[in-house]
């Protein structure tokens, strides 16, 4: 098969901190569901070639009427059912895949800011590297704290605040969900899983703009970033 770029995009969270009746990825924006501006940046990028979409299951319907049909993302190939975690959301989207020559592009749904560099600088150094996940340098210190006292000081220049896209050769992830527990409480990301079986994980310079919808702030800084953007 020839090799194929897909992306694996999340949209099956429940969006607790946001503490709204409507989950954070249907929120509008300029009268658009957060996800469409999201899909929108893979769906119209020429180095994505399929889109995996997992959004959980009583939205499923309005996924595809109202985003994927309604505004012709063409490069949707399915839209699967979440798990009860991000982590099993993730492992769904990935089974659905054949293509066993890809590169695996996984991005949160509530993160529409991401640059189309950002997807690129991901794509080519997963594919050099096996795997490369969105990071930023952290701006503050960082302590480690216990009952409220500091015990410890990190290095700043060794920390980053890792984001999404993050990006893995198919066959990588695949044998790091053969060798790793998914069940492990640990799990935040993928790149914990790739780690934890053994394999290098690559840093892609990734932007402070591509930002995580979740908060009332950060619906604040959408609907400025909105403004600026012509999305």
């Amino acid at each position: 098969m020839d090799k194929k770029n897909i992306a694996i995009i999340t949209a099956a969270g429940k969006g607790i901190r946001l503490k709204k009746d409507i989950k954070k990825q249907y929120i509008k924006l300029k009268e658009k569901p957060v996800i469409y501006y999201t899909i929108k940046k893979f769906n119209d990028f020429n180095i994505i070639d399929e889109i995996i979409v997992v959004a959980d299951k009583e939205n499923i319907e309005y996924m595809k009427k109202e985003v994927i049909e309604k505004y012709n993302f063409h490069k949707v190939k399915t839209i699967v059912e979440g798990g009860k975690t991000r982590k099993e959301s993730v492992h769904n989207g990935f089974k659905k895949i054949e293509n066993k020559n890809s590169i695996i592009i996984i991005h949160d749904g509530v993160r529409p800011f991401v640059e189309n560099k950002v997807i690129f600088n991901s794509v080519k150094n997963a594919s050099l590297y096996g795997a490369s996940i969105a990071a930023v340098k952290s701006i503050d210190t960082v302590k480690i704290v216990e009952d409220e006292m500091v015990i410890d000081t990190l290095d700043r220049d060794k920390l980053r605040r890792v984001q999404t896209p993050q990006a893995f050769k198919y066959e990588i992830l695949e044998e790091s969900y053969k060798l790793v527990d998914r069940n492990n409480s640990k799990i935040t990301d993928e790149a914990f899983i790739v780690e934890s079986a053994g394999f290098p994980v690559h840093i892609t310079e990734s932007s402070e703009k591509n930002i995580k919808i979740t908060t009332e702030f950060d619906l604040e800084l959408a609907e400025f970033l909105l403004k600026k953007e012509s999305l």
